[in-house]
Order: structure tokens, then sequence, then C-alpha cells
């Protein structure tokens, strides 16, 4: 049975669901907002209210939606934590271990968009899990 599928991939959706996987990922935001402490080659930014330089990307910068390096780490993420991902074609799967449902995204017009809206909607499924749990 498919559980909803709500990602729609505008400019600022994009950078919402990228600050959504970088959280879930575990990587931490600057003091200022504007950045995720990241470590890659590129990923040096001057953090104004320290007036330093640190190892971290500026959030419009993050690549979750566009590079299969980036995209990948997440859907490994996802199977480290027993759950099930099926990439084919232009589909892509997401089986929660704990419910018969199944997260599927069919309506990209691209295999990285397919398997990028699958994950941002496992990622919400995830979180909300957790809230019920801890509320």
């Amino acid at each position: 049975m498919p559980l909803k599928l709500e990602t729609m991939n505008t400019q600022q959706s994009i950078i919402e669901n990228n600050k959504l996987i970088a959280e879930f990922m575990g990587l931490q935001i600057t003091a200022d907002q504007k950045a995720y402490f990241i470590e890659l080659g590129d990923s040096k930014y001057f953090n104004t209210n320290k007036g330093i330089t640190q190892n971290a990307m500026l959030i419009n910068r993050l690549r979750y939606n566009s590079s299969w390096d980036w995209l990948m780490t997440i859907v490994e993420n996802i199977e480290s934590l027993n759950h099930w991902v099926e990439i084919y074609g232009v589909g892509c799967y997401v089986k929660p271990k704990t419910t018969e449902g199944y997260l599927k995204a069919f309506n990209a017009s691209t295999k990285i968009e397919c398997v990028y809206n699958a994950c941002i909607d496992f990622i919400k499924w995830f979180n909300t899990q957790l809230n019920s749990k801890n509320a």
C-alpha cells in the first residue's frame, strides 16, 4: 500500500528539503544559521558572526538534489537503519521496516529526482515516527 508522496521540487522546496536531509544526516548548522559543517574539499565558509573561515557549506549549495555522490550517502544511511531502498528505471521504492506500506516515487523526470523525492518522503515519515515515539 503506497504512502502519500508530497515532494515538490521548486527552488525553495529544494533548499528546505536539503536542510531536512542535512539534519537527518547529522550535520550541524553554523551559529549564523547559513551553512552546515561538512567535510568537503570546496566547503570553506566565512562565518561573519565569528570572523573565521570554517569547513562548512552554504545551505543553498548543498547538492543532495543534484549529485549522485551526495544522494547515495542518504540511501546508504536509510539502509543502515535497516530500511529497504530499491531504485529502478525512473522509479524508487523505500520500504520502512516497521510498516506494511512503502514510499514510492514515480512522478519525476529523471532517476536522480525520483530517488531524491523518495528519500525526502522517507525522512519526513521517519521524523514523524520519531516525534510520535517521543510524545
